[in-house]
């Protein structure tokens, strides 16, 4: 009868150790899907794209950012596309978030024109957004067009560009 016991005791145990561990795996799940992951941005951008059309005139940013830009967030809009007002440095503000009300396509540019490739951010379920996180290494200066890729006649969203991770 003792080793009954003893056995009942044992189950209970890891039954109950089975169950911590599965709510807090399903705790930290659900964390971590509001954080989209920071990548670098040459292990995710298709340097083997082209860049799409542009369909009016417009013009590439012919400055950096001053300094006031950076670490705050700005609001964008598209129908088809829109370029950053300026090139920003990497050297000392390598972080790039950007975030969507839809679908889209972002084009990397080198600071000297130079198409570099594009990423497309992926949709966050927590945050009912399109997320993209990047950093870069010094001296990869760069600017961005933001480009419309979903149904939606415009998109809108936010970008900063940070000396914080």
């Amino acid at each position: 009868m003792k080793k009954l016991l003893t056995t009942k005791k044992f189950v209970t145990l890891i039954l109950a150790f089975t169950l911590i561990l599965a709510v807090s795996a399903q705790a930290l799940a659900s964390t971590n899907e509001t954080r989209t992951a920071r990548v670098y941005i040459g292990d995710v951008i298709d340097t083997n794209a082209t860049p799409g059309p542009i369909s009016r005139a417009t013009t590439a940013p012919t400055s950096y950012a001053p300094s006031s830009w950076y670490n705050t967030s700005h609001t964008w809009s598209a129908t088809n596309y829109t370029y950053t007002l300026y090139k920003f440095n990497t050297t000392s503000y390598p972080y790039l978030n950007v975030e969507s009300n839809g679908a889209i396509t972002i084009e990397f540019y080198r600071a000297n024109g130079n198409y570099w490739g594009s990423d497309t951010p992926t949709y966050n379920s927590s945050t009912k957004k399109y997320s993209g996180a990047y950093f870069f290494y010094a001296n990869e200066d760069y600017y961005m067009i933001i480009r419309n890729s979903s149904n939606a006649t415009t998109v809108s969203g936010s970008y900063t560009v940070s000396s914080q991770y």
